[in-house]
């Protein structure tokens, strides 16, 4: 395969992932704290925190996942099962 298809298989792949780690609503951070390790660096911490968000973005683009805005806050649950796709 090529490379672009292994990087779009990864990203299919940890798009999964943050789905399958979404069992109930919950705030990215939340979201993230459940699929990293905790880090020391703050940096780090944004970094993973970017990542989720933009797989969740992806999700609620395609209509897997909502978010909701609560008390200033955004939450983000399942509105179908993916292999619904």
């Amino acid at each position: 395969s090529t490379k672009i298809d292994l990087i779009a298989a990864h990203h299919r792949n940890r798009k999964t992932t943050v789905y399958n780690a979404l069992h109930s609503p919950m705030t990215a951070w939340e979201l993230t704290a459940s699929l990293f390790t905790a880090h020391d660096f703050i940096h780090i911490r944004r970094l993973v925190l970017a990542e989720t968000l933009a797989y969740l973005e992806s999700l609620v683009k395609e209509g897997l996942v909502e978010q909701d805005l609560v008390h200033n806050t955004y939450i983000y649950r399942r509105t179908k099962l993916i292999t619904e796709k």
